[in-house]
């Protein structure tokens, strides 16, 4: 496992939700990837043709998130594609049972969310290592 940067050190205006990010990380590594994704309240993951790359939607019926990769793509852009939805997992509660998202919607704030989407996703990779995640995508796909 390889020492990351805190996303809380680099985010630090997404108090306090940053923090289980954070924490998520330091702990992830030796836990199935399955088993994260259900700590997350991530249903499943589904490949579908879409227009973009992936997106994180809500089961309002189930009470949780379905990730989508775009099915078309390869699956080096699913790796990151999957470690980014989770990241945004982090910015709902996800105690009620239907999760609700924490954040404000001004584009600056959005873009924001993104590069620490992207951030954490870089750090998730590097701490589980791209061959397990490859691993699992290629299971599941």
């Amino acid at each position: 496992m390889k020492e990351v940067s805190s996303l809380q050190q680099m985010h630090p205006q997404f108090q306090p939700w940053i923090l289980q990010a954070d924490e998520f990380l330091s702990r992830c590594g030796d836990i199935p990837i399955s088993e994260q994704l259900k700590s997350r309240r991530v249903l499943r993951v589904e490949f579908l043709a879409l227009w973009g790359g992936g997106g994180l939607m809500m089961d309002d019926n189930l009470g949780g998130f379905v990730i989508a990769l775009n099915k078309d793509l390869s699956i080096d852009f699913w790796v990151d594609s999957l470690g980014h939805e989770i990241a945004h997992t982090f910015h709902y509660d996800i105690d009620p049972s239907l999760p609700v998202d924490l954040m404000a919607s001004s584009d600056a704030e959005n873009d924001a969310v993104e590069v620490y989407c992207d951030n954490f996703s870089i750090a998730w990779k590097l701490t589980l290592g791209e061959a397990r995640i490859r691993e699992f995508l290629s299971y599941i796909s």
